[in-house]
């Protein structure tokens, strides 16, 4: 329904009960990035892998918010990450080839 505002009130709402909830600040994160904030959503998914390091998934859209924000290298950087966790992720792979062509 695209209400990304109200469902990160829910979000944070939930955190505040449990700042350990990796699913709040990884659809949090989501929220932020189909608003086009992508610093924010930096932000969370920064959370996210503080919170479990083997995420590939945060690795991989964070890479992405890091993309759309210019930072090719670091997104780079990020689906590097990605891959070492999954080798076979092949969104990683295919956002990796399209950062490196803008570099």
């Amino acid at each position: 329904m695209e209400l990304h505002q109200e469902a990160i009130k829910d979000y944070e709402k939930t955190i505040e009960l449990d700042n350990t909830y990796i699913n709040a600040y990884y659809n949090k994160a989501l929220s932020y990035h189909s608003l086009s904030n992508y610093e924010k959503a930096i932000e969370n998914y920064d959370k996210v892998i503080e919170l479990n390091p083997k995420s590939a998934d945060a690795y991989n859209n964070r890479g992405f918010a890091k993309y759309k924000m210019g930072l090719y290298q670091e997104a780079v950087k990020d689906y590097d990450k990605a891959l070492e966790i999954d080798p076979n992720y092949t969104k990683a792979k295919l956002n990796k080839e399209e950062a490196l062509k803008s570099i």
